[in-house]
């Protein structure tokens, strides 16, 4: 698998870049690799997300070092690759990215039938995370919790342009185009953000994919014949199931944590629940 992370050392500045979906396995070996005698990390980020609890260990290691840290926000920080940005000390963003935050999302990870205490268990570890992702974005962004608020439970995403990064304070300046050759990200997992607006559909489209959107589905046909038969005669399972945009997962998934972001793996339109991203 290729990493999603480089970190190369010269001297007392350690040149740092994510440039592909965070994990939490990885992450405690990028948090191990930070040289301690750093005194500049130079953080180059151009990533689509990944996991939200490894992202903001990370982000609170950068924050924690003694080191002066300059992030780069080089193509696109979206979903939990914008919270390693937040522990910047000078944040710069390219004038050809974009950067989008969401509210945290399930996966599915559990072959056992969702139940309405389970969904209700998944609705909290995601108001958990949301909770620890506020925090970090307050580290920067300007407005309040209000405003803070209102991004980490945008279900939709919330896309921001350099200019409207910098008015936030998710960045302190817009520098030039950072490379003449354009970051090719997988389409799955562009598609996995969700619709953008409508003036970044060409940026995205920039990316390598688009992300076009999804019809809404019900629970989908592909579900172990004990939730299904649960689901149907259990009306509210089926409810909190719809109203938390979750499903009964397919026979032989594995169990529900968080994720949060976007997965460069193949997925249907509708999910159960499980990791958060």
């Amino acid at each position: 698998m290729t990493p999603w992370y480089t970190i190369r050392n010269h001297a007392d500045v350690a040149d740092v870049a994510i440039t592909g979906p965070i994990e939490a396995p990885d992450a405690r070996r990028f948090i191990a690799a930070l040289p301690s005698n750093a005194r500049t990390i130079n953080l180059r980020i151009s990533s689509l997300g990944g996991d939200p609890i490894a992202a903001m260990q990370i982000a609170a290691a950068l924050r924690a070092h003694r080191a002066r840290v300059e992030v780069t926000i080089a193509k696109i920080a979206a979903s939990a690759a914008t919270l390693p940005a937040m522990a910047g000390d000078r944040v710069r963003i390219a004038a050809d990215a974009a950067v989008m935050i969401h509210a945290p999302r399930m996966i599915p990870d559990n072959a056992a039938p969702l139940t309405v205490r389970r969904l209700r268990a998944a609705a909290g570890e995601l108001e958990g995370v949301r909770n620890q992702m506020a925090t970090v974005y307050g580290w920067r962004l300007k407005g309040g919790n209000a405003a803070i608020g209102k991004l980490v439970d945008d279900e939709g995403g919330t896309w921001f342009d350099p200019a409207e990064a910098v008015r936030l304070g998710l960045a302190d300046e817009v520098t030039p185009s950072a490379s003449a050759t354009a970051a090719r990200f997988d389409s799955t997992a562009i598609a996995s953000l969700g619709p953008p607006p409508a003036r970044f559909a060409a940026f995205v489209a920039s990316l390598g994919g688009s992300a076009p959107r999804a019809p809404r589905a019900a629970l989908p046909e592909a579900r172990s014949p004990e939730c299904a038969d649960a689901c149907t005669k259990d009306p509210e399972c089926t409810n909190a199931c719809r109203a938390l945009e979750l499903a009964c997962p397919p026979a032989g998934a594995p169990t529900a944590r968080a994720i949060y972001g976007a997965r460069n793996q193949p997925r249907p339109q509708a999910q159960p629940a499980g990791r958060v991203r």
